[in-house]
């Protein structure tokens, strides 16, 4: 807010809110505007009509002093900030607020030029994803979700996910949601946990022997382990018991116990990213192929702005995603081959393909 809308008097400040204030064509009922408002600081478009969503970020960032232009008739852009501040001088200053609005009108030092093309969409909405978890485990939430742009595009963005409660994911047969912040915009993410029984899969100790090439890892229950994964290769490895000698050629090789209740277990190394190589579609059983390094990374699938959690039966419009084998998942219900395919992963940074 300018100094001069601090200082005006109560009766005028309501009538500017009644106005509109911000969003409403204050400058520009005799000018025909398009109405678009453009924020110079972010770099992003707001497309009329504007949603409650766009609105709220639009007033959000103009009262942390970012710079906005609006677009007005033919092609026309006004320097928004100043000229809101011009045309509230002039309502003080006695002047009514229809002269006002010529004042500013015919004011040229307030038309600027821009390049729409440098400013990008802004986010109008985010789809819910859906997870579980084991009891006593904490969440794995994704560092990006899939946003719907004001173009009608949808688009990968990062997330800051609000902290968890132990308590939230204590008891098994629970659910819980999770919040989180996108940069630039009040429009939030939102995250849906369910909490399933702790693993039937339990490994009680690891050791490791490069000399020999082999992990040596001990579990609760040998007959609990439907397979064994090494950087994302299943490996054929017959228990002593309950132990497992696992060949390995480095301490970070990625050593994965699957359980037999589908649950995965970790033994050794980091998650690692997930990448897509390629995507088919097939038109006439209507289903997309996509070859990944590893479908187990794969928490969700989004296309064109509706994100499809994997396992997750189809909904109303029919298409649902789901695991084939260990480097190939698949959409199911589709119509159309999808330009692109977001891939959403149980953590790291989506993959477009």
């Amino acid at each position: 807010m300018s100094k001069n809308q601090r200082n005006m008097p109560k009766n005028v400040l309501t009538t500017l809110a009644l106005a509109g204030m911000m969003l409403g064509v204050v400058v520009a009922p005799a000018m025909a505007a398009t109405g678009d408002f453009y924020d110079t600081n972010t770099n992003i478009h707001y497309s009329v009509p504007l949603s409650d969503g766009a609105k709220a970020d639009i007033v959000s960032a103009y009262s942390k002093g970012d710079k906005f232009v609006k677009e007005q008739n033919g092609g026309v852009y006004l320097d928004y900030n100043s000229a809101y501040a011009l045309f509230a001088a002039q309502v003080i200053g006695g002047a009514s607020p229809q002269d006002a609005i010529i004042t500013v009108a015919n004011d040229p030092t307030l038309k600027v030029t821009i390049d729409p093309g440098n400013f990008s969409a802004s986010v109008t909405s985010v789809s819910a994803i859906n997870l579980t978890t084991a009891a006593g485990t904490a969440p794995t939430l994704p560092a990006t979700v899939s946003a719907n742009l004001s173009d009608g595009t949808a688009k990968s963005v990062n997330v800051t996910w609000a902290a968890i409660a132990p308590s939230s994911y204590a008891t098994a047969g629970t659910t819980f949601t999770v919040t989180g912040t996108i940069a630039n915009t009040t429009v939030t993410a939102t995250a849906n946990v369910k909490v399933n029984p702790a693993s039937v899969l339990q490994i009680s100790s690891t050791k490791a022997n490069l000399v020999l090439g082999n992990l040596s890892v001990t579990v609760n229950d040998a007959t609990k382990v439907a397979k064994v994964m090494v950087n994302n290769a299943q490996v054929s490895v017959t228990p002593l018991g309950n132990v497992y000698t696992v060949p390995i050629t480095d301490i970070t090789d990625y050593v994965v116990f699957v359980g037999t209740d589908g649950v995965n277990v970790v033994a050794q190394g980091a998650t690692p990213a997930l990448t897509a190589s390629s995507k088919t579609y097939n038109g006439l059983l209507g289903f997309e192929s996509v070859t990944v390094n590893n479908s187990s990374l794969v928490a969700s699938v989004s296309i064109g702005g509706v994100s499809y959690v994997m396992g997750v039966a189809a909904g109303a419009d029919g298409i649902a995603a789901s695991v084939v084998d260990g480097t190939h998942i698949k959409v199911t219900g589709l119509t159309a081959a999808p330009a692109t395919v977001i891939l959403v992963p149980v953590s790291g940074s989506s993959v477009t393909i």
